[in-house]
């Protein structure tokens, strides 16, 4: 091997050594606390977008949060004010690395959950969230346009990875007991008919005590939703209660009460869902409108 070949090669193993060195330095922690963006108004935060397996979008509207996709729906006000009040303060992180090539370790590849936040200005805010944190107390991020991976106290990922029956608001009635002046229960050939008469109410034309018919009333509209059916094609099903309550506003809302299978049910005429409701309340509910039957006897 000739003089200079040996110098050429020196020369190539000092390079390399040095990349290598570099390499090594920007992968490692700085255990430095760095802010990851300003502090966010997220009163201003008019649209969400969370981008995992299947885009979810979410939208603020006069009335509150709604879905826009894959379902238009009223979304879970509780959900989205988890979710942004992980931004109402800026959020500290620990740099783990920079100006990786692949940061699929940290979960921050190609399957990243993407997180957009927007504002009628337009963007505010595009992250990547990753993997959770070994303990599970934290989990890793990255800014969209910034080299950095950071671990962050804050698991957002237990806040962002909802299906989208997790997103939906759980409400299904949204009058109370005070907007009812009438009602109608059926069970098989059995009417149950409620008709308030100024200040009282009665029962199949015989008085009632306001308690009683207001208990009953508040353990129906006061149900939540544990899960959605969006169809009903293929499922077997026999009502067990009908209903009708008519509303001092002239609207009318109806539906039925019924088991399939698997699930106890609620439609509702006010929405093209199918709630999924405690597997309890039809007995519970039958047993009630079967006591104030009895009442309104004695």
């Amino acid at each position: 091997m000739s003089k200079s070949t040996k110098i050429i090669l020196i020369i190539l193993l000092v390079l390399a050594g040095i990349y290598a060195l570099q390499q090594i330095t920007s992968h490692t922690s700085t255990t430095e606390s760095r802010k990851l963006f300003a502090s966010i108004d997220t009163s201003k935060v008019d649209s969400i977008l969370i981008n995992q397996e299947n885009v979810i979008s979410l939208a603020r509207t006069a009335v509150g949060w709604k879905i826009s996709r894959p379902v238009d729906y009223p979304a879970d006000a509780g959900a989205v004010n988890l979710l942004l009040s992980k931004f109402n303060s800026s959020i500290k992180g620990i740099v783990v690395a920079e100006h990786l090539s692949d940061t699929t370790a940290y979960g921050l590849g190609g399957k990243a959950v993407t997180l957009s936040l927007a504002g009628k200005s337009g963007k505010i805010i595009e992250m990547l969230v990753g993997n959770a944190t070994p303990d599970f107390s934290g989990c890793y991020v990255q800014v969209k346009g910034y080299p950095q991976v950071f671990e962050i106290p804050e698991n957002l990922r237990s806040a962002i990875l909802r299906t989208v029956n997790e997103w939906r608001s759980k409400q299904i009635f949204s009058f109370s007991f005070s907007d009812i002046k009438a009602g109608n229960f059926s069970i098989g050939d059995t009417l149950y008919q409620f008709v308030r008469i100024d200040t009282t109410w009665q029962l199949n034309k015989r008085k009632v005590s306001n308690e009683v018919v207001e208990g009953i009333f508040t353990e129906l509209i006061g149900l939540s939703a544990i899960d959605f059916v969006d169809s009903l094609t293929g499922i077997d099903h026999k009502p067990s209660i009908e209903y009708s309550i008519a509303l001092n506003n002239n609207a009318n809302v109806s539906g039925e009460i019924f088991r399939t299978s698997t699930n106890t049910c609620l439609s509702s005429s006010a929405s093209r869902t199918t709630f999924v409701i405690s597997p309890s309340f039809i007995d519970s509910f039958k047993n009630e409108l079967i006591k104030a039957s009895q009442e309104e006897q004695d």
